[in-house]
C-alpha cells in the first residue's frame, strides 16, 4: 500500500513540510484512537512514545512527487506562514487488498462496479488477500461521514 503526494505549491520548512519517520511502517502499528477510544485517525506521539526529532521533512517546489509506504508514521510542521501549503494526497493497494470498512472511497460491498472501475492496474477479484499484518479497525467514530482532515481537527 503506498501513498503518493504532489505538492500543488512550493513548500519549505517554514510553511509546514510533510515529515516522515523513515522505516516507522515496518515497526509496530500505532492506534488512531484516542483516550476514549474513538477513531480520531492521528496517533497521539506522547502517549505512544514516538520521538518526532527523527522525523525527515519533505520539501520542494509545485509539483514535487513523494512517495510513502501508508503506515509511515507522518504528519506536517508547523506552518509559519500566512498561507496554505496544499498537498494531494493519493492511496493505492494491490486489487485484491479489499478495504476492511467503507469509509467513503470506492468499496466492493457500496458498488463493485464502480470499485472495479477504479482499478489502474492489475485484474478484478473477488477474492480478497488474507495475510497475517497487524490491523487496528478505525472504529468506532464519534461523528459520522465526515472527512479524515476533519477527524484529524481537535
Amino acid at each position: 500500500m503506498i501513498t503518493v503526494g504532489i505538492y500543488l505549491d512550493d513548500c519549505f520548512e517554514k510553511n509546514g513540510p510533510l515529515k516522515i519517520i523513515k522505516n516507522s511502517h515496518k515497526k509496530k502499528i500505532y492506534s488512531h484512537h484516542n483516550s476514549e477510544n474513538y477513531f480520531v485517525g492521528k496517533i497521539d506521539t506522547k502517549r505512544n512514545k514516538i520521538g518526532t526529532n527523527n522525523s525527515v521533512s519533505i520539501i520542494g517546489t509545485a509539483g514535487t512527487v513523494v512517495f510513502f509506504h501508508c503506515r509511515s508514521v507522518h504528519g506536517s510542521g508547523h506552518n509559519k506562514m500566512n498561507s496554505s501549503r496544499p498537498l494531494i494526497l493519493f492511496g493505492y493497494r494491490a486489487c485484491d487488498a479489499w478495504p476492511l470498512i467503507n469509509d467513503g472511497n470506492p468499496h466492493p460491498e457500496v458498488n463493485l462496479e464502480n470499485y472495479d472501475k477504479n482499478i489502474i492496474i492489475g485484474k478484478k477479484s473477488i477474492k480478497p488477500r488474507l495475510t497475517k499484518v497487524p490491523t487496528i479497525i478505525p472504529l468506532p467514530k464519534k461523528k459520522h461521514y465526515v472527512s479524515i482532515y476533519e477527524l484529524q481537527k481537535n
